[in-house]
């Protein structure tokens, strides 16, 4: 690829008994998660300054960090995260991804929309920010579309003063449980129970405000003990808007869904009026998008961005749908060109960069088998390597050229291909 010729870049209490043994042992399972350099994001709502950190959640209970400045905590990818009450199903969580720990509150999101705000440490600016629809927040009812640039959501991205810079929305479907459970990427030993530190809701007013704790009202976030992620609230308090157009079964992908038709849009969390049952890992309800309620609110998310490693430039991470235009053998090479839309990036177009960017998965025998994800090294499909031959900016896309030499795919008449996330997230990017 010609070095910088398309260079763009793109923004994207205690318990006893058996129950507490039980979640004993779930906690020092989880705490291996913790540690990393990267655990936490923390962001500055009045200069834009994002930064990283290594720390615990009890690091960030400061009254700043619930009113001019903000933390996500980092989520590391995984395909086997148990969601829907220990069904068959698993999410795919193909890239890290922050989410953050508290609900976003009164103080945050006045300088989310107006970073020249004063906003004072005051117990009502600590209190969760509601009374939002899920258009004003976004400035678009179109899950598949990034937050405009006017909205709150979109404003806070516009002015991150990171490079590359995190592209904030709110958290799909899949991310929202996940963050909820807070299980490892394949235990499944808790996988049935309901709230992340059991299957009953004895112990729920230790973590949440619901209509058996509450008193009827909101109260400050962060008052209730948080999950194993160090995440506070995620069951009361607030409702909160997730980015996915609603339909009664739960997507599974990272990305969410944005293909129903439809006017509503889930909500997750359960509320300080609501029933233990309604504010468990797996509940989901529909809102219509254009609802503001008193008890509804936010929490912001972002998929993780590469970071500097003393160079200017880094690679891209694609997270768009891909649209394969070309798909053609061509010699003793096959020859794949398709495009992504630019809001779906975050990085550099000339850094895209095979596994960290993104992978070409395929199969010679059918779509059901692609959709299955079969493993590198089975006979009938697996992962391609692959050579970048140009990526442009194109109006509101990135086209991109691709060779392949693989010999699975000269022997073939018929090979289907998909463009995914990377296959794994590598050890150089978070």
């Amino acid at each position: 690829m010609d070095g910088h010729s398309s260079r763009r870049r793109f923004a994207a209490g205690a318990a006893a008994g058996p129950c507490a043994v039980a979640l004993a042992a779930a906690l020092v399972a989880r705490a291996a998660l913790g540690g990393d350099a990267l655990a936490y994001m923390v962001v500055d709502l009045a200069s834009g300054a994002v930064s990283y950190e290594s720390g615990e959640g009890s690091d960030y209970s400061e009254d700043a960090y619930k009113t001019t400045k903000m933390v996500l905590r980092r989520i590391p990818a995984g395909t086997e995260y148990y969601v829907q009450g220990g069904t068959a199903k698993k999410a795919d969580i193909s890239q890290d991804y922050y989410i953050g720990i508290y609900e976003v509150t009164v103080g945050q999101y006045e300088l989310m929309c107006d970073r020249s705000a004063v906003v004072a440490a005051s117990e009502a600016n600590m209190l969760p920010k509601t009374g939002v629809s899920y258009v004003s927040l976004r400035g678009t009812d179109q899950a598949g579309s990034p937050a405009t640039a006017d909205s709150p959501l979109g404003r806070m991205s516009a002015a991150s003063a990171s490079s590359p810079a995190p592209a904030f929305d709110l958290p799909s479907d899949a991310m929202w449980e996940v963050a909820a459970r807070a299980m490892p990427s394949g235990d499944d030993a808790c996988a049935w129970w309901q709230w992340f530190f059991g299957a009953t809701a004895d112990l729920l007013g230790d973590y949440a405000w619901y209509e058996g704790s509450s008193g009827g009202s909101a109260r400050a976030v962060g008052g209730k003990l948080p999950n194993a992620w160090g995440l506070y609230d995620m069951y009361g308090n607030a409702r909160e808007w997730c980015l996915d157009h609603y339909h009664w079964q739960m997507t599974i992908s990272q990305g969410g869904n944005a293909s129903v038709a439809t006017l509503n849009r889930v909500v997750r969390g359960g509320g300080f009026r609501d029933s233990p049952q309604d504010c468990s890992s797996d509940t989901r309800h529909a809102e219509y998008r254009g609802n503001a309620y008193d008890d509804l609110g936010f929490r912001v998310a972002a998929l993780a961005v590469p970071q500097a490693d003393g160079g200017d430039s880094q690679p891209a991470v694609m997270s768009g749908q891909a649209t394969i235009t070309e798909w053609r053998k061509a010699g003793d090479v096959w020859k794949l060109s398709f495009t992504v839309p630019c809001a779906g990036m975050v990085g550099e177009a000339d850094r895209l960069e095979p596994d960290k960017s993104f992978s070409v998965r395929f199969c010679t025998a059918s779509l059901t088998n692609l959709c299955a994800a079969p493993a590198r090294g089975e006979e009938n499909g697996g992962y391609l390597d692959f050579e970048i031959e140009s990526a442009e900016v194109s109006g509101d896309d990135v086209a991109v050229s691709l060779t392949l030499h693989d010999e699975r795919l000269l022997s073939s008449g018929s090979v289907f291909v998909r463009i995914v996330p990377p296959r794994a997230p590598p050890s150089d990017v978070p």
